[in-house]
């Protein structure tokens, strides 16, 4: 699990996985402040209004909107100084175990995302999606230029072994969220993918693979 700065909601295993689900998709991402690193502060709604009439209408209208979630909690003031100063970025907890793995994972996943073709043009027409039974396991092939990547997510929280017809002979493994340069404990997919065989998918896994090139 994440440590207490991190995060009280996700583990560490499904904030990678979530990371890797928005940056590979064929849509343009969009991240809020601090998630790359997993700001372990809040990104909270604030106002400074000028006229006391109007903040307190924002104020009031803020609690009225939280109290239909039946949230146990009373919504943050917008236009109290303590909600903009908890909203700001943590800076120095990238130096830190658990968000430096974040940061460096992120990168690894931007970087992937502009240097293979099939992940760089959000062409949603050129992909193939495949599900497995229990639905637990989703993989997206990715086709573009003549370029393929192949995509691996599950979201099981135990082992998962599939055969999955998007499978190709010798894919090479590009990135897998359990490999200990990410912080993962290195119980990752294999490096190369086999053809028609089962293959086993640890637990809120996330890999993108790169198929070789037919002659």
């Amino acid at each position: 699990m994440l440590g207490e700065r991190l995060s009280n909601l996700v583990s560490f295993k499904a904030a990678k996985l979530a990371a890797g689900a928005v940056l590979t998709a064929p849509a343009l991402p969009l991240l809020f402040m601090g998630e790359e690193h997993a700001d372990p502060n809040p990104f909270l709604y604030f106002t400074s209004h000028g006229d006391p009439a109007l903040g307190e209408a924002v104020t009031k209208g803020r609690r009225e909107e939280f109290a239909g979630f039946a949230w146990d909690h009373t919504a943050p003031d917008p236009q109290d100084p303590a909600t903009f100063e908890r909203s700001k970025l943590d800076w120095g907890c990238r130096s830190e175990d658990e968000h430096r793995y974040m940061l460096g994972f992120y990168r690894r996943l931007i970087h992937l995302r502009r240097s293979e073709s099939a992940l760089a043009i959000p062409d949603k027409k050129a992909l193939r999606p495949w599900r497995s039974p229990a639905g637990k396991v989703l993989v997206i092939e990715r086709n573009q230029n003549e370029e393929t990547v192949v995509v691996v997510l599950n979201f099981d929280n135990g082992d998962t072994t599939v055969m999955c017809p998007l499978f190709q002979r010798n894919a090479e493994r590009l990135i897998d969220s359990g490999e200990r340069l990410w912080g993962g404990s290195g119980n990752t997919m294999p490096e190369y993918l086999p053809e028609d065989s089962p293959v086993r998918i640890p637990p809120l896994c996330f890999a993108i693979y790169r198929p070789e090139k037919c002659e």
